[in-house]
């Protein structure tokens, strides 16, 4: 039956009435959707108007030092090529003057099981496709953009070469097959790093106060949870407060790929033009500061999202960890509810926010045909997507240019949301206490689940759809269910006990 959907806003009062128990197996239709979001893409400028004409000599000479520039980069890829699992490196290459020309050089080395590596790699935004500046690679000359052009600046040594792994250079972006298998190993690039550096962009708007502040407030001896006791409610923001909010607002915390790059990492360095502080020092200074109410809900979910990322650096172990099969993985958290925490981020490319998320899931996606191609079409990822993370017997109505679908399948209510508790020492996190409406009497059951951008709330119900083998969170509207989340995965096994308990399986 064909549902009209409608996203549900934070202010609607639409919880629905509480479940008998128990509930008998019912059709249920659901919603889910991904927010679209979109990078602006700047208008072509106008041609064969007498107001932008050109000298027919200024661009054929445009044209020359463009198909220059094009064929030094392909020999200079074409000069150090990749075999199975190699990777490029890149030495930024030391000089005294901070306005000379950036000279680097490219090598090749193996990536193996040893774990950490004597290399960094720089988490960044690529910004717009335009590659105003450029470098010296191998004494070719290579263009770049402007926010990767204005890091290199900000991390070359006068005295000392570095070695940093950088995917506009150390990737051929024009090859589709090295791109492809250079993109599935992305992870443990990241993950056998000495360090991520995290580049925020050139100092502005007060940004390295904002970071000397957050700095000093992790400094704080106090125990965060008596910091936060004794914050006094705001009557106003300072201009320190401005300056953060200022510096969370950067598109480095809103883009999707970057999500894996500090997931992988065991030591991360935030950077923004000659200010830095450690992560882990980010993290704890951020919560010091008692911020997070003065954000928007969608910043806010964004912040804490990569904020759980970050903080877990420095406890991740030393060497890279795979799954049974040949891919490599994270093991982060299942593939489903990644995409729930993460599906608002910023992606040029829609498919993207899949595949970013592929190398940290802790499930193996790969076997249900979700691996980084580019060939298949949105509809046909996302379907593969929903059957992966729910279940194979739902029906699901797509749309080529939209992040919606429309479920339909049968499933029983096992459960309702009784209490939801915002974590208090770390706000990325959920404290759901559930009762559980299939037992003789009714269970009341508490865990820890992601804090997403859809919060769970009081009266949302828990439900095993015919085939899934996790329960989905969904939230009745008025002609629909609103899926809250796709796949409910505790760190434990409670799930699982309670439904052996109670004989629950469809």
């Amino acid at each position: 039956m064909s549902q009209q959907l409608h996203n549900t806003e934070d202010g609607e009062d639409d919880k629905g009435q509480e479940q008998s128990c128990p509930a008998p197996p019912q059709q249920i239709p659901a919603a889910t959707a991904m927010s679209a979001t979109r990078m602006p893409v700047p208008a072509a400028p106008a041609t064969g108007s007498a107001d932008t004409e050109m000298p027919a000599s200024m661009d054929n000479t445009t044209t020359s030092s463009s198909m220059r520039v094009q064929s030094q980069k392909q020999n200079l890829y074409h000069s150090v090529p990749l075999l199975r699992g190699q990777i490029r490196l890149l030495q930024l290459l030391p000089h005294e003057d901070e306005a000379a020309a950036i000279h680097c050089r490219l090598f090749r080395t193996t990536l193996d099981s040893r774990g950490t590596r004597l290399y960094e790699a720089l988490s960044y935004v690529w910004g717009s496709g335009d590659k105003p500046r450029s470098i010296f690679v191998n004494g070719r000359e290579l263009a770049v953009g402007g926010n990767l052009y204005a890091a290199l600046l900000h991390l070359r040594d006068p005295s000392i070469e570095r070695t940093i792994w950088i995917d506009a250079i150390c990737i051929n972006q024009e090859d589709p097959e090295e791109k492809r298998q250079q993109v599935q190993s992305m992870a443990k690039i990241y993950a056998q790093a000495t360090r991520v550096i995290v580049w925020l962009g050139e100092e502005a708007a007060g940004s390295s106060q904002a970071l000397e502040e957050i700095r000093t407030a992790a400094g704080n001896d106090q125990p965060l949870e008596d910091i936060q006791t004794a914050a006094e409610p705001s009557t106003g923001q300072s201009d320190d407060k401005v300056e953060i909010l200022a510096l969370l607002q950067r598109p480095w915390f809103q883009r999707i790929w970057v999500l894996q790059e500090v997931a992988a990492a065991r030591h991360i360095l935030i950077k923004c033009g000659s200010a830095e502080v450690d992560g882990y020092a980010f993290c704890l200074g951020l919560n010091a500061l008692n911020l997070f109410d003065e954000l928007r809900a969608d910043l806010r979910a964004r912040i804490l999202s990569v904020a759980y990322l970050i903080r877990g650096a420095i406890f991740r172990p030393n060497y890279a960890t795979t799954c049974q099969t040949d891919n490599f993985s994270l093991d982060i958290r299942p593939l489903g509810e990644l995409i729930e925490m993460y599906h608002t981020r910023e992606a040029t490319d829609r498919r993207d926010k899949v595949y970013a998320l592929l190398g940290m899931s802790s499930d193996n996606p790969i076997a249900a045909g979700l691996s980084a191609d580019y060939t298949i079409s949105w509809k046909q990822l996302f379907n593969k997507l929903i059957q992966f993370s729910l279940s194979q017997l739902v029906s699901v109505g797509l749309w080529d240019d939209k992040e919606i679908a429309v479920i339909e399948g049968k499933g029983c209510i096992i459960g309702e949301v009784s209490w939801v508790e915002q974590n208090a020492t770390w706000k990325d996190r959920q404290d759901v206490t559930i009762i559980w409406r299939r037992a003789p009497i009714a269970y009341e059951f508490r865990c820890i689940l992601p804090t997403t951008p859809k919060s769970i709330r009081w009266g949302d119900v828990v439900c095993l759809l015919q085939g899934a083998s996790r329960p989905t969170i969904l939230r009745p509207c008025n002609d629909h269910w609103a899926v809250i989340m796709i796949a409910v995965s505790p760190a434990h096994d409670s799930f699982h006990t309670i439904f052996s308990l109670y004989g629950i399986g469809i």
